[in-house]
């Protein structure tokens, strides 16, 4: 089954750009720098000096640190152990343990640690499995999504933990595509391709994880014309943070897919309690293969395929109805952002395979760890796992 997990790794790698998983590399902090800021034309992207911009900003520059919470959990772990955090909360700490089960198959079992009485419960395994998606946290309910395929296709299944245990299938449905998933507030935001023929339907559609009712909130299709032309309209990336769905398009006229600089790009906000779809005023020369954030702020990552792209990873902050793109330095091609999450405190955390960022933007300040795989982030806080041990950082610092 490892064999054939490979193969459909490798498939769906082909069709989209989302990573899962990252190397470890060796652990250093960079020095808090003021983010530069570029503007952007119809042809090219340049950078321009941000120096009279931010004066004002500059003076405000502090060096945020962060305290550490080292827990040790209840559960004998070896050092062949892989073992990850899946999210966190205030009275909980989830993380999974992954074994070897046979010559063939890993089992993954999810525990659930109790900050209160310091005890460790399992409460979910999988062993029968192709595709894993990282696991999301919301509201202490844990969220797995396993991406599968029998005799009649490739489809996906959301499963839900509850903290009475109860495990629930939120959702089992037929994909081309794996999903991409994501929470925002208390919503889990799934993106699914379905194939009719020659045509490919995208739905966006999400779970209020207090009710479990699914809305439907875009739709859109393309349509292979001939050697591998389509036209129509993607969805290219999704992502959220609390009050609404940020999403990329591109749209197509007989031309070919997963080129990132071919198809008009265009950037929409979809707002929970409206239901509204604005386009957002945000001009894209290539296509992403992340984005998320808010009606305020929007992260943004080229998808880069064959060109060795540096500054690949923006932020677009809303300033008087326009929004400012501002460079994140050290995210470039190879290094891409594959998760992010506004903090409690209005900070930004960044996961990209070369480490995290915490981003102050308000301040126009930044961190990077050069670190690890498998980081989340909750409340004010960063959370990882290494050699047993959980580290959990607080960013909760005030300027003074």
């Amino acid at each position: 089954m490892k064999r054939l997990s490979v193969l459909i790794f490798l498939m769906i790698i082909l069709q989209t750009s989302c990573g899962q998983t990252a190397s470890n590399t060796q652990q250093s902090v960079e020095n808090y720098e003021t983010l530069t800021t570029t503007e952007t034309s119809t042809d090219k992207r340049s950078t321009v000096s941000a120096s009279d911009r931010l004066k004002e900003r500059k003076k405000l520059t502090q060096s945020i640190s962060y305290s550490e919470q080292q827990i040790k959990p209840d559960i004998g772990i070896t050092e062949n152990d892989a073992c990850a955090v899946c999210g966190f909360s205030d009275d909980y700490i989830f993380y999974s343990i992954q074994r070897p089960l046979d010559d063939d198959d890993d089992i993954i079992s999810y525990y659930r640690y109790d900050r209160k009485t310091s005890k460790s419960e399992l409460i979910y395994s999988i062993s029968d499995f192709y595709i894993l998606l990282k696991p999301r946290v919301c509201d202490n309910n844990l969220i797995i999504c396993d991406f599968n395929g029998d005799e009649s296709g490739l489809y996906f299944v959301i499963t839900i933990i509850g903290l009475d245990n109860n495990v629930k299938e939120l959702c089992r449905e037929y994909s081309v595509y794996y999903p991409k998933i994501c929470v925002a507030g208390s919503r889990l935001i799934v993106t699914a391709y379905r194939s009719d023929d020659e045509t490919v339907n995208d739905e966006l559609f999400y779970y209020d994880l207090n009710t479990f009712n699914r809305k439907t909130a875009y739709t859109c299709s393309y349509k292979y014309v001939a050697d591998q032309l389509v036209t129509g309209t993607e969805i290219m990336c999704v992502g959220g943070w609390d009050n609404g769905i940020v999403f990329e398009c591109n749209t197509y006229d007989n031309e070919p897919r997963n080129q990132n600089k071919i198809g008009k790009k265009t950037l929409y906000y979809y707002d929970f309690d409206s239901g509204a779809v604005n386009e957002l005023p945000i001009e894209r020369s290539h296509s992403d293969n992340y984005i998320s954030g808010n009606n305020d702020i929007v992260v943004t990552n080229i998808y880069s395929t064959g060109e060795p792209l540096p500054n690949t990873g923006s932020l677009h902050i809303k300033e008087n109805n326009i929004y400012t793109e501002y460079l994140i330095p050290g995210v470039e091609a190879a290094h891409d952002i594959w998760y992010s999450n506004l903090l409690d405190d209005g900070k930004i955390f960044l996961d990209t395979k070369d480490g995290y960022y915490v981003i102050d933007a308000k301040n126009m300040l930044y961190t990077k760890e050069k670190l690890l795989d498998n980081v989340c982030a909750s409340g004010t806080s960063v959370g990882f796992m290494r050699d047993g041990i959980i580290y959990l950082r607080d960013y909760t610092n005030e300027s003074t």
